[in-house]
């Protein structure tokens, strides 16, 4: 069932989906990219598949409790890297649930932009709308089974 939507953008996004096909209109191009990021949005779940130990990931989930991310800024390997650097320095976060932020950080380092925007996006989504649900369920999709 297709649903209909009104949203607003910025300005720049309008401009970038114009170059998609100047041929379309400004609805079929915005549709178009919306349906191509649901798809990279759920390949790019699995690939993240396993990558972190248990410690790794539930201090990747402490540390963005209580944060509002910015998109723009999402996607950035190097910022989310300073983020948890900074949490380990400031507050312990990795140290405290056994993982050793060093590995964790060259992890992300090595992850795509993709990777590392939905990684936070699924955290976030954790914290932002599943209230009251459990930790352990949601941390299972990103844990290697070796830890």
């Amino acid at each position: 069932m297709i649903k209909t939507l009104t949203i607003a953008v910025d300005e720049s996004i309008v401009n970038f989906m114009k170059g998609i096909n100047e041929q379309n209109s400004q609805t079929k191009n915005t549709q178009e990219f919306v349906e191509g990021f649901f798809y990279v949005y759920k390949h790019t779940l699995f690939e993240l598949k396993g990558l972190f130990t248990r410690g790794e990931i539930i201090a990747l989930f402490d540390m963005q409790n209580g944060l509002m991310l910015t998109p723009q800024f999402q996607a950035s390997a190097n910022i989310f890297c300073s983020h948890c650097q900074e949490a380990e320095e400031l507050d312990g976060t990795f140290s405290r649930h056994g993982a050793d932020s060093a590995i964790a950080i060259e992890k992300i380092r090595n992850l795509t932009s993709s990777q590392v925007f939905v990684l936070q996006a699924e955290i976030a989504k954790f914290w932002n709308l599943n209230e009251g649900q459990d930790l352990e369920k949601a941390i299972v999709p990103f844990v290697s089974q070796e830890n």
